[in-house]
C-alpha cells in the first residue's frame, strides 16, 4: 500500500485534521526537509506549497535526493522558471537527476476535479516506481496482467 505523508512550513496548514486520510502531517523547515522526510529511491515527493520561493527551494533539495519521483504541480512556465533559477544558482544537478522530474505531473486520463488529478498523479507515480510506461494493457503485448 500507500503511506502518505503530508509536510508544510505552515503550522495553520500541517494540521492532521485538515488531512485525515494521511497517515503523517509534519510540520517542518522547508530548508531543511531533506533531513526531516529522509527520503529514499522507495519514496516519490510531489511539490506544491503555492509559494513559488518555497516550490524552488523544495525542489533544490528533492532534487539532490534519490528519490525515483519527483512532481512539480503549476504551470509549465512557472515550473521551466523554478528549473532555470535553479540551473543558474550553481547547484550540480545532473542530467540523471533532472529526469526523475516530472512536471506538469499525471499522466493523461482526461482528469478535471481534484479527485481525478490525484489518480492520474498516483497512476504515474506507481508506473514510474514499476518502471513501467502507464500504457493501456490492451495495447500491450508482453504485458498481459497487472502484475
Amino acid at each position: 500500500g500507500w503511506q502518505v505523508t503530508v509536510a508544510d512550513h505552515r503550522a495553520d496548514f500541517a494540521a492532521p485534521r485538515r488531512f485525515p486520510s494521511a497517515d503523517s502531517v509534519l510540520l517542518v523547515d522547508n530548508a531543511r526537509i531533506d533531513e526531516k522526510l529522509n527520503l529514499s529511491q522507495h519514496d516519490a515527493v510531489v511539490i506544491m506549497t503555492h509559494n513559488y520561493f518555497q516550490d524552488r527551494l523544495l525542489l533544490q533539495q528533492v532534487l539532490l535526493s534519490d528519490v525515483p519521483y519527483i512532481g512539480l504541480l503549476g504551470a509549465a512556465k512557472r515550473s521551466e522558471r523554478i528549473l532555470e533559477e535553479i540551473k543558474q544558482s550553481g547547484l550540480k544537478v545532473t542530467d540523471a537527476q533532472y529526469a526523475r522530474l516530472y512536471t506538469p505531473v499525471g499522466l493523461n486520463l482526461g482528469a478535471d476535479g481534484p479527485e481525478e488529478i490525484a489518480l492520474s498523479i498516483l497512476a504515474e507515480i506507481q508506473a514510474v516506481l514499476s518502471k513501467k510506461t502507464g500504457t493501456s494493457l490492451r495495447d500491450c503485448v508482453t504485458e498481459k496482467s497487472h502484475a
